[in-house]
This record gives C-alpha cells, structure tokens and sequence, in this order.
C-alpha cells in the first residue's frame, strides 16, 4: 500500500471542507500504513522546519495501522499471514495465520508492538522538527 498525499501546502478553506464533506462516506480500499504516511509527511514538512509557522497535519484513517501485515517476527516469519490451509480460525470466517515454531503468538505481539514503536518514534521526530 502506498501513501497518498491529497492536499499539500493548503490554506484550510470552505474549498478544502467541501472535499472532505465528499468523502465523508468514503470506503477504506486496502490496509493503512501508518509508517510511509509518517515519513512522507515528515518530506513534506522537512522544508518548513526551520520557519516559524504554525502547521496543521491531517492525517485520514479508518483505523489502527495495518503495517504489522507484511512485517516478518524476528525469526523471519510473516506471522500476520494467513497459513494458507483455509483452516477458519477458531470458527470464525478469517483464515488462520501462521505461527511462528520459535516464539507462537508470542512473536505476533511482538511485531505489534515494534510497528508501535516506530510509529511513536516517527511522531516524536515530527514533532522535534
């Protein structure tokens, strides 16, 4: 998934409500990556750092980051990955995912927990700018 940036260097105007009004009952398309949309709003804002400006960011989601979906454990299993036996997992209608044979669940928590961590760090550096 990728990172779209809708407006950039805009004044906030009824023209810019009107487009959200719009998308009001926009549908989420795929999974959102909150680390490139951070780092990409970070390019966008690395040339304004040193004015003193103030800055709105805005920053369109449905949801917790998906990021967590295409990252490997730490033993280089993609833990978040369905198993591709089409086994439901526990009667539910998801796929069951793959577990990793060194660390179990524990290593899908994991992977959350880093995705967090590099989220925060890149909010923490936004915000140091």
């Amino acid at each position: 998934d990728e990172t779209k940036v809708i407006f950039t260097r805009k004044t906030v105007s009824e023209e810019m409500k009107n487009v959200f009004v719009k998308r009001k009952k926009s549908r989420a398309m795929s999974h959102g990556n909150y680390i490139p949309m951070l780092d990409e709003v970070t390019k966008v804002l690395l040339p304004e750092a040193k004015q003193q400006r103030q800055l709105l960011i805005l920053i369109l989601s449905d949801g917790a980051p998906s990021d967590h979906n295409e990252r490997t454990c730490e033993h280089g299993v993609l833990v978040w990955q369905t198993d591709g036996t089409g086994i439901k997992h526990n009667g539910s209608t998801r796929d069951r995912l793959k577990e990793c044979s060194y660390g179990g669940k524990f290593c899908r928590s994991e992977v959350i927990k880093d995705v967090r961590l590099q989220c925060v760090q890149r909010i923490v550096r936004l915000g140091d700018l």
